[in-house]
């Protein structure tokens, strides 16, 4: 269940359309991804100060770095999230809880993700889901899911993700 204010419900109301997106949390810093370019659509800011001093020698204020924000996801897969498994009978699906995943699908014509991958590996990194109107503070936007990448492929055109829930 998704608490919506009456400002965004008024604005999807009117014909504004939320875009969903990704952010994979890596070592390096948030790589943020979604079907279409989100360069100055989104305004992505920190508000802790932790002391970090990045490599040109400047302070960061907050702990979230954004080292890029791209339009490379081709295929958002189903949420799968369930509350009881479908393996077990009735009464015994109440106590056991099926993990949630997804698959994503991402272009790598360019060769994009087999350059980075090799030093900023994305296995067991944390993926949050989001969907937000453009333009508006991140802290608005809502979150769809909260989960890790457990499986990788890496083809010459695309990389392919699954991610579950921990």
């Amino acid at each position: 269940m998704y608490d919506i204010d009456i400002q965004f419900l008024s604005k999807i109301r009117s014909g504004v359309i939320p875009t969903p997106y990704v952010m994979i949390t890596t070592d390096f810093g948030t790589r943020v991804y979604a079907k279409k370019e989100l360069n100055e659509m989104f305004t992505f800011g920190t508000n802790i100060a932790d002391g970090s001093v990045i490599a040109d020698g400047s302070e960061l204020a907050g702990g979230e770095l954004v080292i890029s924000l791209d339009g490379r996801i081709l295929k958002f897969g189903n949420i799968t999230n369930t509350v009881q498994s479908d393996k077990f009978d009735a009464l015994s699906a109440t106590k056991v809880k099926q993990q949630g995943y997804i698959a994503l699908e991402f272009d790598n014509v360019d060769r994009y993700f087999s350059q980075i991958l090799p030093h900023e590996p994305f296995l067991t990194k944390n993926i949050k889901g989001y969907f937000g109107i453009p333009g508006d503070a991140r802290s608005t936007h809502k979150q769809l899911f909260d989960y890790y990448i457990t499986k990788q492929k890496l083809t010459p055109t695309k990389y392919i993700i699954t991610a579950t829930e921990q």
